[in-house]
């Protein structure tokens, strides 16, 4: 009878904690209600982990890695007798067809380089053309640059010869050297814009002229009386 007082008042206690759409579950057997947490005293409870015997595992592992490698030499052999199967297979049926492929691509082949070759022989044609009208070209500007080079080099050698005719010689140095010790040259001139010449009362050329030509005989005079004084003191 305590049992059934008891049960009964547990199930009015979950009955008053479940919430309103809940109130028509009803649970025989007692559990934590899947809306109530996780006690306080079992939230960092850890459970115990059961651990076979050392040579048990030892046991275990070297059943467990020959029976992988017993499975996969199987595995490798029925793949390696399928894939032989299927080369048998399809080298039967088509190595007459693969070879005629074989020799369709090599066809191909050989007369797309046949169009290539004859298309760079006839660019490398066009070139050459164009190459050697360029060195023809640039050989005719060259032999008309070296010969005008080579008149321009003879009309200078020329004019040094005609230079040359007219140039001092060394026997004639002495009466070059009196003559213009003689001649008298004077700068003392002005100059306008059109180049003409101004000369001063002084630096007239024309009047030195005259005034020289007038005082030659007096300075012959001069000469005679003054060789004459020297006889007479002799």
């Amino acid at each position: 009878m305590q049992n059934i007082m008891n049960s009964g008042s547990s199930l009015l206690a979950n009955c008053a904690r479940q919430p309103a759409c809940c109130t028509q579950l009803i649970f025989v057997r007692w559990r934590k209600p899947r809306w109530v947490p996780t006690a306080p005293s079992k939230i960092f409870k850890l459970p115990n982990r059961k651990r076979p015997p050392a040579d048990e595992a030892r046991e275990r592992k070297v059943l467990k890695d020959r029976y992988g490698t017993q499975i996969k030499a199987l595995w490798l052999h029925q793949r390696a007798l399928n894939y032989g199967r299927l080369f048998e297979k399809l080298s039967t049926e088509t190595s007459v067809k693969y070879e005629q492929e074989i020799d369709q691509v090599i066809e191909e082949n050989n007369r797309i380089n046949a169009e290539i070759r004859a298309q760079r022989e006839e660019i490398m044609a066009t070139e050459w053309a164009e190459t050697e009208k360029y060195i023809l070209a640039t050989k005719a500007q060259k032999e008309l640059q070296e010969e005008e080079e080579l008149k321009q080099t003879e009309q200078q050698i020329l004019a040094q010869i005609e230079r040359l005719k007219t140039a001092l010689k060394i026997e004639d140095l002495d009466e070059a050297i009196e003559k213009a010790l003689s001649t008298e040259v004077d700068y003392n001139y002005a100059i306008d814009l059109a180049g003409n010449k101004y000369h001063g009362r002084h630096t007239n050329p024309q009047r030195k002229s005259i005034e020289a030509r007038s005082n030659e005989p007096s300075s012959s005079s001069s000469d005679s009386s003054h060789e004459q004084r020297k006889e007479v003191a002799a």
